[in-house]
């Protein structure tokens, strides 16, 4: 059991709330090794909004023809906040 947003969750629902499939989050945990019963609310997968639509980095980094590793340390070196619209961060545009 963990706990995600306050509440004591079984790794399966755990993995539905924070965005992930389950044998995805189980190595997750694994590799910061995180006892049962830690809080892992912050593991959930970051979603931006790009064209009205709610993504995670990997397609969202497809829709806007950015290498996904490229647009998280983008989003990262900006600040940019999970939640954030990203539709106007399309490659060659510079912002004034």
């Amino acid at each position: 059991m963990f706990v995600v947003n306050g509440q004591e969750v079984n790794i399966t629902t755990a993995a539905h709330i924070l965005g992930y499939d389950q044998s995805t989050l189980s190595r997750k945990i694994a590799s910061l090794s995180l006892p049962e019963g830690s809080d892992i609310s912050h593991l959930g997968k970051a979603f931006y909004i790009v064209n009205g639509e709610k993504m995670d980095i990997p397609r969202a980094a497809a829709v806007l023809g950015y290498d996904r590793y490229w647009l998280s340390k983008k989003l990262k070196r900006c600040s940019v906040p999970p939640g954030s619209d990203i539709s106007h961060m399309t490659p060659g545009k510079r912002h004034q």
